[in-house]
């Protein structure tokens, strides 16, 4: 099945890149030297990930991939009904979607 094409599967998707998203935003931000690109930052997140602001998009990028394999592995289940989808749609889907 075409991940695309489902509405119920969007909407959940988008309820988890939110909380992703919000999980990973910066509280606590802290200069720790610098380079010859500019001032390097130790910073926490709300969800209490801590390390350099660099590390933050791929950790961000690792929750998305958990949720398309955790999908496609069992499968995505919506009134009594689960519905399995196309591996590559289903990875290219979840890592291009950017909700705020």
């Amino acid at each position: 099945m075409d991940p695309n094409n489902d509405t119920n599967l969007m909407k959940y998707l988008k309820k988890r890149i939110k909380k992703i998203n919000k999980d990973y935003e910066i509280i606590d931000l802290e200069a720790d030297g610098c380079d010859k690109d500019g001032i390097k930052y130790w910073i926490v997140c709300n969800n209490g990930f801590s390390g350099r602001s660099w590390d933050v998009p791929s950790e961000i990028h690792k929750r998305k991939l958990d949720i398309c394999e955790n999908i496609y592995t069992n499968g995505f289940e919506f009134k009594g009904t689960t519905y399995y989808y196309n591996h590559e749609q289903l990875k290219d889907l979840i890592l291009t979607l950017k909700f705020k």
